[in-house]
């Protein structure tokens, strides 16, 4: 298979992904994975867990991984051209993340 997963479904199978939410979370390590990834003891590790959604809005993804927290760096590029309206940013992840964190402060 060349492309992408999404790629796939939406040319063979005609299913159009419209939107996804990911979560990374900053966990320790169970006793499995403190083995797994061979820290000496538990340590720090991240819980990523993503949904994808369709355009009728069916969840047609669910992912969940895990990765050591001292060997993983998460990079985004954050588009905010003059498209991007104060309203849509309020609804945005990352004016999520701000309000969140503004509310923390209160």
């Amino acid at each position: 298979m060349v492309g992408s997963a999404y790629q796939f479904l939406y040319e063979h199978c005609g299913i159009a992904l419209t939107r996804g939410e990911q979560t990374i979370k900053a966990v320790m390590s169970s006793e499995a994975e403190t083995e797994v990834f061979e820290f000496a003891e538990p340590g720090p590790r991240l819980l990523m867990k993503r949904k994808t959604y369709t355009v009728a809005g069916q969840m047609i993804e669910y992912v969940e991984d895990t990765f050591r927290g001292d060997a993983y760096a998460y990079r985004l590029t954050l588009n905010l051209g003059p498209r991007c309206s104060r309203e849509s940013f309020d609804r945005s992840a990352i004016g999520q993340a701000i309000e969140n964190a503004h509310r923390g402060r209160r």
